[in-house]
């Protein structure tokens, strides 16, 4: 299990989108932030697919949450909507 920690300069940030998308500029706007806050943001490439509702079908999504929780070396994860 993780100790949970501030995050600090050069920590990365996993971003999921479990819910809705957003606009591709509202999220290079949100990862502009992080970077400068000296964060770096990863983005998965599948991010985002045409789905009626949500940003991906439930695959990619529970896909990008279990990635982010147990199979990567970030120190945060946040869920764009």
């Amino acid at each position: 299990m993780r100790k949970w920690r501030p995050l600090q300069k050069g920590d990365t940030v996993d971003i999921i989108a479990p819910g809705y998308a957003v606009t591709e500029e509202e999220l290079e706007k949100g990862c502009a932030m992080l970077r400068r806050h000296g964060l770096i943001p990863r983005v998965p490439e599948n991010l985002f697919q045409p789905h009626f509702l949500f940003s991906n079908n439930d695959e990619a999504r529970y896909k990008h949450l279990y990635d982010a929780l147990y199979a990567s070396d970030s120190s945060a994860i946040w869920c764009v909507r």
